[in-house]
């Protein structure tokens, strides 16, 4: 018995091809601006709420409570942590049934779990001072030249 399968792709729409440019360019942004990564991923998820683009797995929306935690707003990505959870658990993803809800949650757990740990070690860390390791600090009037 041969099994004959015929595969589809239809075209993004404008708003999908916009949810997807932004996503790019958070993550081409991630290193060298965090912040403006944060902003392109907020708003192609709001863009993805707004269309009811559900298509997009989980880790996709936990990307950015993950990218606010690294860029140092943990209480930010606290609250997209539980605006997801409300959405497994009652919202979005509430007619996917009982068992995809429960690996959403171990995934958004488990993405929650990272983000703390990470924090705690950034929190733990000595802050940076501005001045080069083993550069000297001169009290103003003093010099290290000989006259």
């Amino acid at each position: 018995m041969m099994l004959q399968v015929e595969i589809f792709r239809r075209e993004l729409t404008p708003d999908e091809r916009q949810i997807r440019d932004l996503n790019l360019r958070a993550t081409a942004l991630k290193k060298d601006d965090i912040h403006t990564a944060v902003d392109c991923l907020r708003s192609a998820q709001t863009l993805a709420r707004n269309i009811d683009a559900m298509p997009h797995p989980i880790a996709w929306w936990l990307r950015l409570p993950v990218f606010l935690q690294q860029a140092g707003n943990m209480a930010a990505a606290e609250i997209e942590f539980n605006r997801i959870e409300q959405d497994i658990r009652g919202g979005f993803w509430a007619g996917h049934g009982s068992q995809a809800s429960r690996a959403y949650l171990r995934a958004l757990e488990d993405k929650r779990r990272v983000a703390h740990e990470r924090e705690a070690r950034t929190q733990a860390k000595p802050a940076k001072s501005k001045r080069p390791q083993g550069a000297l600090t001169i009290p103003s009037g003093d010099s290290l030249c000989p006259r």
